[in-house]
């Protein structure tokens, strides 16, 4: 069932994270807009809401529909977000595809809850069983979110790296373990807004002269990572760990 919304009606299923991607995905968007406007055309608000609408028709995003009737991105929120960075962060119309609706059927909370949680749709921070209440507690709006969860954090250092790290090298599920993991050894993880160049290239050596980040971050590569990524990254964190261990011999 497809049908046209606001992308203000649109909740999150997924926490929000990978800003740096979205901007990507944002760099792409732009191409495809001159490319659709055509030379002279109209590069204005009203234009971009036309070409955004257009966009999702398609590749409509895909949606449930919960128990409460309420619609829920549960994929590509990356593109999401370019979406609404290239709409001057103001509202657009877009096509969504409802692969799921709750609210018809003998759905409960619970049951709708068990679900998405088992079919890994959603990712609730340290929540091993998500209830609506966690559900309805993730901003309803983009607009809402003021600072990128420390995962977010986590990904600028990953990109950092001599080996930059992907997407797929650490899932969000790791890189949130790996957050608090750097807050349990007294390495503090400022807000993204607070971030300078200088404060994550500090955060980068920490993590490597940490003999147990260093380990952490060698035992922990994401399952779907291809087998010679695997073998890359871990060999690089490795490499570090071996190097660290010299130093202190």
């Amino acid at each position: 069932m497809e049908r046209l919304v606001s992308s203000e009606e649109i909740g999150f299923c997924q926490n929000l994270l990978g800003h740096s991607w979205a901007k990507e995905k944002l760099k792409r968007l732009i191409i495809e807009f001159m490319a659709w406007r055509g030379p002279g055309g109209a590069s204005d608000l009203d234009a971009k809401k036309k070409f955004l609408q257009w966009r999702s028709e398609q590749h409509p995003f895909t949606v449930i529909k919960d128990t409460r009737n309420h619609i829920r991105l549960i994929d590509d929120h990356h593109g999401f977000y370019s979406f609404y960075y290239f709409a001057e962060e103001k509202p657009f119309l877009l096509k969504v595809q409802v692969a799921i609706d709750f609210s018809k059927g003998d759905w409960t909370d619970k049951k709708m809850m068990e679900y998405l949680a088992q079919e890994q749709k959603i990712f609730i921070e340290n929540c091993p069983s998500p209830s609506l209440a966690d559900l309805q507690s993730i901003p309803e709006r983009i607009s809402d979110i003021k600072d990128a969860p420390e995962r977010s954090i986590v990904s600028m250092l990953f990109e950092s790296f001599d080996v930059p790290m992907k997407g797929y090298d650490f899932v969000p599920f790791i890189q949130f373990l790996f957050a608090q993991h750097l807050r349990s050894i007294g390495q503090s993880i400022p807000p993204r807004a607070l971030t300078s160049p200088a404060t994550l290239e500090n955060l980068k050596e920490s993590v490597l002269h940490s003999e147990s980040a260093l380990t952490f971050l060698r035992d922990h590569v994401g399952d779907k990572t291809s087998e010679i990524r695997q073998l890359q990254v871990r060999t690089f964190f490795a490499a570090r760990l071996a190097e660290l261990n010299e130093g202190r011999e």
